[in-house]
């Protein structure tokens, strides 16, 4: 009698328990019971389309009275005439994976011939709701649309941009602007492209942006076409490795700033023009109406008249005080 040591004891029970379970697994579901349990909805067919068998019930919420019932009779003229097709090429043997609604739903749908005798006799037919998928899809769509349209009608150009410098894509409505051929700009390095003092601060924009997310802001100004343009630069990070930099020409702007500051200073001249005019024309005044006394009082002597003391004394300090003021104006 051989003997059996304890691992190899426990090792027999799980294989008996095994056994077991997997018996219990067969009694408890059957392959119709599975398939019921599928998200997905199997169709079996004939050669006339006539369906044989559904796993579960129809969309509509209604039993399973589509059996008996040719296919195409719940589906659409057009979807129809695509179910009709697909089962024709199924019957040839060929797989096929097409998209149909029914019911007020889309469905994908995988068509697989059954071969039996060497010929095809019944066709799988294997429909997946992709309705929400496609109502998605569609919104998604609908949005990169609105996105696109919005870029296309900005006056600004737009890039994407990879933290090393890479362009992936722009929107540029003015190419005017571009600093190098447009056919080259994707797949390029901005730094290749622009002057030093330009390309480094936005090199390092692009970096913090990535590395922390916030928005950075560059103005920096290029030599186009001969002439000096003004640019802003607001870049912000859309992915781990990439950013969108809207570009915008405030050349403008620029200009009507140096306009303001320059009229600023001439304000200012002005203001301080008038200051030390005021300053001139109080004494000159003081000067010229002593001048004007001295000279009526000159005006009326005779030359035989005698000067009294008193005449001299005022004349004398009429002419002080207007050398004074003269001294002033120096």
């Amino acid at each position: 009698m051989t003997r059996l040591s304890f691992s190899r004891v426990v090792q027999l029970a799980a294989d008996e328990q095994r056994f077991v379970d997997h018996d219990r697994t067969r009694e408890m579901l059957s392959v119709p019971e599975l398939l019921e349990h599928l998200p997905d909805y199997v169709v079996q067919v004939n050669a006339g389309g006539t369906v044989l068998y559904i796993n579960r019930r129809a969309p509509d919420g209604g039993e399973l009275s589509v059996v008996g019932t040719k296919a195409a009779t719940h589906l659409a003229p057009d979807d129809a005439r695509l179910l009709a097709e697909n089962l024709e090429r199924a019957r040839e043997g060929v797989f096929q994976t097409f998209e149909i609604e029914a019911y007020g739903r889309w469905f994908s749908v995988r068509c697989v011939p059954v071969v039996r005798d060497g010929k095809v006799d019944l066709v799988t037919l294997i429909a997946t709701d992709i309705d929400d998928e496609r109502r998605a899809l569609r919104a998604l769509r609908a949005s990169e649309l609105n996105a696109r349209a919005l870029l296309q009608a900005l006056p600004d150009m737009v890039f994407r941009i990879r933290r090393d410098g890479t362009i992936v894509d722009y929107q540029a409505e003015n190419q005017a602007q571009l600093v190098a051929n447009p056919d080259q700009i994707v797949g390029g390095r901005f730094q290749d492209m622009l002057p030093p003092h330009a390309a480094g601060p936005l090199l390092e924009a692009v970096e913090r942006s990535v590395d922390d997310g916030t928005m950075q802001r560059v103005e920096y100004a290029l030599e186009i076409a001969g002439e000096e343009q003004h640019f802003e630069a607001r870049i912000t990070a859309t992915a781990p490795d990439e950013v969108v930099s809207i570009v915008r020409d405030v050349t403008d702007k620029v200009h009507a700033e140096r306009q303001r500051e320059a009229n600023a200073r001439l304000a200012s001249l002005s203001t301080l023009v008038a200051g030390v005019a005021h300053e001139i024309n109080n004494p000159l005044a003081y000067m010229m109406l002593n001048l004007s006394s001295l000279a009526s009082a000159l005006g009326g002597m005779q030359g035989d008249d005698v000067v009294g003391s008193d005449v001299l004394d005022q004349l004398r300090a009429k002419v002080l005080k207007s050398l004074e003021g003269a001294q002033n104006i120096r």
